[in-house]
């Protein structure tokens, strides 16, 4: 295929991803919709990284490899790749460590061309657990966003995560207000996007949580949409960054040490999509006033549990 007839840019991320790389890679090309081209930007990685991109780039010519010189953390490198190659109508960001069903692209680009209003199109997520533990939801804090536990045809624990048809009405505001409100995981980060949207925002800050803002900024600016089946895997494993502690986080993201008080970047990122949104007046005032009621509701949820813990741990007085 020509590079000329692609209509999706695929950049994949990936440090030291040798072990499940391929498989990823695989379930790309096993794609339907055959007018896409990958752009695998390695970050300096150790590890065979390198020789498993390089056989793909050998026996495909829509994949194409390009190393680092030195590690630059993971957001510099999701930006890096969108950067090297992003001259389709669509775009998307494919972890090194995820799935793709064949009909994947198919299903998403249908729904982008068949409505010009449509930011982002992807599907119904199902996660796996290759922990061993078999309590990805719990661990993440996403229990209140599954709608169905299975064990999959290779033995896994798997959930369905919702919740499903989030921030798909004309209103901006009531987009942002479901996006923030009933999106716990920002699984839409790796859906099928219009690339001339992605430009128009900042691409992925240094700290952990950058992608919620991203989409903050991409709900105001059009609906979001969700084909409904289950075409993405995302895969909880040992050396996902969401199993790495808190203090090696900063350093993983951006090597030159990402911002430090990361949620009240996030947060403040948000408010500042919101006043800075292409909406009417009053509707940026409405943008702002939900993006600041999302920082009020953090706030007294913390209260709450730092309440309840004084209070389990307060002994209680004798009576009479």
């Amino acid at each position: 295929m020509k590079s000329g007839s692609a209509r999706v840019t695929i950049g994949v991320p990936v440090y030291n991803g040798a072990a499940i790389l391929a498989e990823m890679l695989e379930s790309l090309q096993r794609q339907t919709y055959p007018h896409f081209k990958v752009v695998i930007c390695d970050n300096a990685s150790t590890d065979d990284t390198a020789a498993t991109a390089r056989r793909f780039v050998d026996a495909d010519p829509r994949f194409s490899y390009h190393c680092n010189a030195t590690n630059i953390g993971a957001a510099p490198n999701f930006n890096r790749v969108f950067e090297l190659d992003h001259a389709t109508p669509y775009y998307k960001w494919a972890a090194h460590d995820d799935l793709y069903e064949p009909t994947y692209l198919e299903r998403c680009i249908e729904a982008l061309d068949a409505d010009p209003e449509i930011m982002v199109a992807y599907p119904v997520t199902v996660m796996v657990d290759e922990t061993g533990r078999g309590t990805a939801p719990a661990e993440l804090g996403l229990e209140q966003n599954v709608l169905e536990s299975f064990v999959d045809a290779a033995g896994r624990p798997a959930w369905v995560m919702g919740p499903l048809r989030v921030a798909e009405g004309n209103d901006p505001v009531a987009r942002l207000d479901e996006q923030l409100s009933l999106k716990l995981g920002s699984f839409e980060i790796f859906g099928v996007m219009r690339t001339a949207a992605i430009e128009r925002t900042g691409l992925h800050a240094s700290y952990y949580g950058s992608d919620r803002a991203m989409l903050a900024q991409l709900v105001l600016m059009g609906r979001f949409h969700q084909v409904p089946e289950r075409l993405y895997v995302n895969r909880f494993h040992k050396a996902a960054s969401r199993n790495m502690k808190h203090s090696d986080l900063r350093n993983w993201i951006d090597t030159r040490g990402g911002t430090r008080w990361y949620m009240a970047r996030m947060h403040w990122d948000i408010v500042a999509a919101a006043v800075r949104a292409p909406l009417e007046p009053r509707d940026r005032w409405r943008a702002t006033m939900v993006a600041l009621g999302d920082i009020a509701k953090l706030l007294t949820k913390r209260v709450r549990r730092k309440a309840a813990r004084i209070a389990g741990a307060t002994p209680r007085l004798s009576q009479g």
